[in-house]
């Protein structure tokens, strides 16, 4: 047998431990993926659920990490941990029933878009806007991206115009934050 026949015969017996190692290293990445997935799903609805909706600021310590980034942040709001967790409390004190509906939730490499629907009813000074009474219903659409088991980013579509309709504001300042209502017309 030649040097290149026995390196041939190498090559094919090598060939199934290969493809072997190569389908047992693919499914342990998609069980990896899987899982990484399924733990940003929980994160994010205990945020939704217990967060949000419960106003459960221990837990938004423990879910948010220390330098977690929000890439699209509320009028007025910087754009870290301190202007995610004063927003939330913000919406809790304005709106005491603030919760959120699901609609659709996909996951994808450890980030969940949500669409859903803030409600709530306005009870409690909200942005400096006193009490209306009004209930209010704001479509959001939005990613929280989750690495390690906590919130690193978040980009965001709220709909803050209906929100600021269905709250009767007619101004806004520089940075898009309601201004109260004047006497004056």
């Amino acid at each position: 047998m030649t040097i290149q026949a026995l390196r041939f015969a190498r090559k094919r017996a090598l060939a199934p431990l290969v493809l072997t190692l190569a389908a047992f290293s693919t499914s342990a990445c998609a069980q990896d993926s899987a899982r990484q997935d399924d733990e940003a799903r929980q994160v994010v609805n205990r945020l939704i659920t217990e967060v949000q909706s419960g106003g459960d600021f221990a837990l938004f310590e423990q879910l948010f990490a220390p330098a977690f980034i929000d890439h699209t942040p509320f009028p007025g709001y910087s754009p870290d941990k301190d202007g995610a967790r004063a927003i939330y409390k913000t919406f809790r004190t304005g709106f005491p029933d603030f919760r959120a509906e699901v609609h659709l939730q996909v996951v994808e490499n450890g980030r969940v878009t949500s669409f859903k629907t803030y409600r709530g009813t306005h009870l409690g000074t909200f942005m400096g806007l006193e009490p209306t009474g009004r209930e209010i219903a704001i479509p959001i659409m939005d990613i929280v991206e989750v690495r390690h088991g906590q919130i690193t980013a978040h980009w965001g579509v709220p709909n803050v115009l209906v929100l600021y309709q269905q709250l009767g504001v007619t101004r806004i300042d520089q940075s898009g934050a309601p201004l109260p209502p004047t006497d004056t017309p």
